[in-house]
């Protein structure tokens, strides 16, 4: 009397024996061709290969469920985090995978990559990215700002650093502020503050503003967020 295990090692072997003479004769040993017009014997032979070969005793192994690629892509993103959940001024490790001739590309183990431009890689003039990085190498940096494609990085320890954190701020606050950049989007204009915090706060406007680069006002926090602070004339 043969064992279960015996019986599977036959049937095998048969199949096996079964295969090769069905390609030798109908395909002259061209796999390219295994079997082509005849589709029921495919059928029974890749069932017979999955009963016999594929599907190990359940006994032995228990049960196995396949996930699919797109439950498997969500599953790695959720594990890899979000770069919108990093602050400003946060110390991040990366490892450059590309370099631009404006700066680098780094891998942050997170939904989106992170970039260090080129004069924030150290102090004092760079000539050419492969000065200071190479595709492989491990960085440390701090986040600078936090944008809808990247963040933006900087090995540099800039004076922003060792400012007030964005979530030290509330709305209402009136704050001592300077002016230090307007610029324009579209109809807006917007004014960007240094109120002592890790990054500037803003004001939108329309047409044309009194203020200057450099005018020292009082302003009136209005909305805090995670990487921002808007504010108003107080």
């Amino acid at each position: 009397m043969y064992s279960p295990f015996r019986r599977r090692e036959c049937a095998f072997r048969m199949l096996v024996a079964t295969v090769i003479v069905y390609t030798c004769v109908e395909t002259d040993i061209s796999t390219t061709k295994l079997f082509v017009g005849a589709p029921q014997q495919k059928q029974n032979v890749q069932s017979l290969l999955r009963q016999h070969v594929f599907d190990p005793e359940p006994s032995q192994t228990g049960s196995l469920e396949s996930t699919g690629s797109d439950s498997n892509t969500a599953l790695l993103l959720e594990k890899r985090g979000r770069v919108d959940d990093l602050d400003i001024a946060q110390e991040v490790i990366g490892t450059v995978t590309r370099l631009k001739s404006s700066g680098a590309v780094l891998d942050l183990g997170l939904d989106k990559s992170g970039y260090i431009h080129i004069g924030d890689f150290r102090e004092g003039h760079v000539d050419h990215i492969s000065e200071v990085a190479a595709v492989g190498d491990r960085v440390k940096a701090r986040v600078v700002r936090v944008g809808p494609r990247e963040a933006l990085l900087s090995v540099r320890d800039l004076p922003e650093f060792a400012k007030r954190p964005v979530s030290e701020f509330t709305e209402g606050d009136e704050i001592d502020a300077e002016v230090v950049r307007i610029g324009k989007a579209g109809k807006q204009t917007i004014i960007h503050f240094d109120i002592g915090a890790v990054t500037h706060a803003f004001a939108l406007g329309r047409g044309e503003t009194k203020l200057e680069k450099g005018t020292k006002l009082k302003v009136k926090v209005n909305e805090v967020k995670r990487h921002s602070i808007s504010v108003a004339p107080a």
